[in-house]
């Protein structure tokens, strides 16, 4: 990636030493930095400028920093701070050292245990977001990072973190700070990523914590079969799969998947919402 202006300055007053950029989206960029004071690595997302004039956006980053600050799992990538230093709106939170589920899948089809531990981890953070009211919106395995960590054992194992809640929408809170807090995802408006997306969150329908059991679906789906559900050659055309299309039986592209577990992935990925498992737990 080009090297910017940021990369070997202090961000926050020096408070931040930015090292190296580590990945860009649609939104920002996000920075692999080291706090000047408690000489920690940490990463921070930062707006694109030419989006900061965008008040939606900035709320977006906002409204991410104060979804994931309210989470404190194991599986959830924690966020450390957040705010604008020289017009620029950043956020703060733990450096991951590991890989992304997309990278993995990238490269292999996984095993049904495998598949079934990371799945089961990415369920347990989603059921704490889903406890507190927030929908992630864009669950997808570029947000699923693939981490080490040490089991109460003792012994290293493989853990998840999920990332990126930008474009979570958070159900009304009993907070009094957020009870006049804009919602940035009125019906009608579609965000998310096309391959994971839920029939009623293409369509820009009123959606609830059940587009992302339909996102594990789809992403358990690839996991074990290599493929996605649905492909196409426009967004638009994958998301009317998602909305029209009977997924083909995962069983026919991995004969050795279990019965039971193509089970939970097409009950995970039914059209209609009440069909669904109804919770994260559920599922898990």
């Amino acid at each position: 990636m080009k090297t910017d202006d940021l990369i070997g300055r202090g961000l926050a007053n020096g408070k931040y030493e930015v090292l190296e950029a580590l990945g860009e989206g649609a939104m920002g960029r996000v920075y692999r930095a080291r706090h000047a004071e408690l000489r920690r690595q940490v990463a921070i997302k930062v707006l694109h400028p030419d989006v900061v004039a965008d008040t939606n956006a900035v709320e977006r980053l906002r409204r991410e920093a104060q979804a994931a600050s309210r989470l404190t799992h194991r599986a959830i990538t924690q966020v450390y701070d957040f705010g604008a230093s020289d017009d620029r709106f950043y956020i703060v939170m733990e450096f991951l050292d590991g890989q992304s589920l997309h990278d993995l899948l990238r490269r292999e089809t996984l095993t049904e245990e495998r598949a079934v531990h990371l799945m089961m981890e990415t369920l347990s953070a989603l059921a704490q977001a889903h406890d507190q009211g927030i929908i992630h919106r864009d669950l997808k395995p570029e947000n699923v990072m693939l981490v080490s960590r040490i089991s109460d054992d003792g012994a290293e194992v493989e853990g998840v973190k999920v990332c990126d809640f930008g474009i979570a929408k958070l159900a009304p809170v009993r907070d009094e700070t957020m009870a006049d807090a804009p919602q940035l995802t009125e019906e009608g408006k579609v965000f998310g990523t096309p391959a994971y997306m839920a029939p009623e969150q293409g369509r820009g329908k009123k959606m609830d914590h059940r587009a992302d059991i339909y996102a594990c679906g789809c992403m358990l789906y690839r996991m074990v079969t290599g493929e996605l559900p649905f492909t196409g050659d426009t967004a638009v055309e994958v998301m009317l799969k998602h909305v029209l299309d009977v997924p083909t039986q995962p069983s026919s592209i991995n004969m050795q998947l279990s019965r039971e577990l193509e089970a939970v992935i097409l009950k995970a990925m039914e059209k209609e919402p009440d069909h669904r498992f109804q919770t994260a737990r559920d599922m898990r």
